[in-house]
């Protein structure tokens, strides 16, 4: 692997990282009406993906 390479993949993992504990942050606001919201867009893009194809 090269340098670029492996730069990448450090950038990859701060910024994954950095969105999970964005995303712990917010669950802890709001509890499990979060989890509720993120349930229902699944299901639409879920039923929306299975129309379509």
């Amino acid at each position: 692997m090269g340098n670029r390479q492996v730069q990448m993949i450090a950038i990859g993992g701060a910024i994954g990282t950095g969105l999970f504990l964005g995303a712990g942050a917010r669950l802890q606001m709001a509890g499990p009406a979060l989890a509720l919201v993120y349930l229902n867009l699944w299901l639409v893009f879920v039923f929306y993906s299975a129309c379509i194809g």
